[in-house]
């Protein structure tokens, strides 16, 4: 049975990427931050501390994109739509994503834009803060084990330069972040060895 796609399902998924979005932006402002940088005592010096220059979504859309991207973020937004009872088939999901991210290109001040979806959102997503929450905690996790792989690549090409086809020597794998394996704990994150795995 094809899910249709009615409102209810297309609050639920940007509910679910809203928060990831903002997140991603805020990280990108840090880490482009000077006052960071040179770790200046002045919070005046913190480019990280204001809103996003104009257009800064839509300036930096790919980079962004590919960050909110990870191999788990397609599966877990499933999981949380099916935990609502919606099961839309992966393709349609992921073309609305899509959507949701482009328009969010049009925005000027994408703070703001994002500020304003969520409370318009709030009015039809009952529990928009837990699934904003548990969006933001599965996304860290997933991104933290991307970032640790890509080190683990960089470190094997430096160690093997010519390819190999020993599997005691084959590239490392990348963890895939299942949504049962982040437990909302005290405000902690905390895993389980629920993974699968991705051949870089």
């Amino acid at each position: 049975m094809v899910w249709p796609v009615n409102q209810r399902m297309i609050d639920t998924i940007k509910a679910y990427v809203l928060p990831i979005v903002d997140v991603v932006t805020q990280r990108r402002l840090k880490d482009d931050c000077q006052g960071c940088a040179i770790q200046h005592p002045s919070q005046r010096r913190h480019e990280c501390l204001q809103d996003p220059p104009l257009y800064h979504f839509y300036n930096n859309f790919e980079d962004l994109v590919m960050k909110l991207w990870t191999p788990s973020f397609l599966s877990n937004l499933m999981c949380q739509l099916g935990k609502r009872g919606m099961k839309p088939h992966e393709s349609r999901v992921c073309g609305m994503a899509e959507c949701i991210l482009n328009e969010l290109k049009e925005a000027p001040h994408i703070a703001e834009r994002i500020f304003e979806e969520l409370e318009t959102l709030g009015k039809t997503v009952p529990d928009i803060e837990e699934l904003g929450c548990t969006a933001v905690r599965i996304w860290t996790v997933a991104r933290e084990r991307v970032l640790k792989h890509d080190e683990n690549v960089a470190q094997y090409c430096k160690l093997h330069s010519a390819e190999v086809s020993d599997k005691e020597n084959s590239p490392p794998v990348l963890e895939i972040v299942h949504e049962e394996e982040v437990e909302v704990e005290e405000g902690e994150i905390s895993t389980q060895d629920v993974v699968g795995t991705l051949e870089y």
